[in-house]
This record gives C-alpha cells, structure tokens and sequence, in this order.
C-alpha cells in the first residue's frame, strides 16, 4: 500500500512497515545543499555548475577527451592493417588495368589506321602499275604505225670526240687568272 504525500508527515513513518522510510525533504536540504530553482527549473544540487568568470560571448576553452585505457588488441590491428593494404592494391591494379587497357585500344586504333593507309598505297602501287603498263603498250603501238625501229647495235651511230687543244687551255690560264668570288653576301645555291 502507498502513502499519499497528504497523509506523510515528517514525524511519522509510513503506514507500510515493509518499506524503507526516507528522510524528509527538509531534513535532506540543508542551507548549503538547497536546489536552486532558475525559473520553472529546478536543479539538483550535485550537478555541475558553470564558472562565474565565464563571460557569454566568449567560447569556453576546449578539453581534450580521456586517453584510451585500452589498446587495440593485435590481431585487429592486423585486420585493419590488411584491410588498408588491401584496398592500396585495389587501387594500383585497377590504375594498372585502365592504363593496360587504353594501350590496347591506343595500338589498336593506330593499327587499323596504319592498316588502311597500307591498303590505299597498294591500291594506288597497283593503279600505278597498271597506267605504266597501258602507256608503255600505247607507246609500242605508236612506234610500230610510225615506222621507228627498234634500238640495236647495228643501227647506232657512234660519234667519236673531238680533240681539245691542250697549248690553248695552258695559254688561257696563265694570261687571265680566274677572279674569287665574293663569299660573303652572295648565297651559295638554291
């Protein structure tokens, strides 16, 4: 059975012999122990107050949190270790493999071009090939209906040099010597 807060009184006990009694309120708070009330709240004495000196526009100085009181055990610490390795890997061999595979499409690419220009200069080697063949046969055709023979050693004339005056050339030479040209503002060649 429960005491109704009318019928408690500090002097008496509750009515049920099986509960524990508490001390009154009163008897609780002393004048060092007192709740203070802040408007519709009130606090319990024990809590954590504020330092007066803080002022309210300034941010109160941080505290760093507690250390660890206890260490990671080894084989996590192995865990997280492969765990960070692993993914290292990870991320070297899918670079590898984009780089692997835009070579491949790279060459690729390069060789169907190059294939192409290699078909195009066959088909003009062979284009080529065939004009020179068509001209060569117009121009056999040609010589036969304009009566020109052709080319042996019985039907070649031969024309022998003629003689160069060597008292000519040495008198030349001696009485003119050959002017230097200028090297320096005319160009060499074209």
């Amino acid at each position: 059975m429960i005491a109704s807060a009318r019928s408690f009184t500090p002097d008496r006990p509750p009515q049920s012999s099986t509960r524990r009694s508490r001390p009154s309120r009163s008897a609780r708070y002393t004048a060092g122990n007192a709740p203070e009330i802040a408007g519709n709240v009130v606090r319990h004495p024990t809590a954590q107050r504020t330092p007066l000196a803080a002022v309210p526009g300034q941010p109160r100085p941080l505290t760093p949190f507690p250390e660890r009181s206890r260490q990671i055990p080894f084989w996590l610490r192995c865990l997280i270790a492969l765990k960070h390795g692993s993914s290292i890997v990870t991320f070297c061999l899918v670079v590898a493999v984009l780089m692997v595979y835009s070579s491949m499409v790279g060459i690729q690419q390069e060789w169907s071009n190059a294939y192409q220009k290699r078909q195009s200069l066959q088909r003009q080697l062979q284009e080529l090939s065939m004009a020179r063949a068509q001209i060569n046969n117009h121009l056999g055709v040609e010589a036969e209906s304009s009566g020109l023979q052709s080319p042996s050693p019985s039907n070649t004339i031969f024309l022998e040099p003629s003689p160069i005056e060597p008292t000519v050339v040495q008198a030349s030479a001696k009485s003119s010597p050959s002017p230097k040209p200028a090297r320096g503002n005319t160009p060499l060649g074209y």
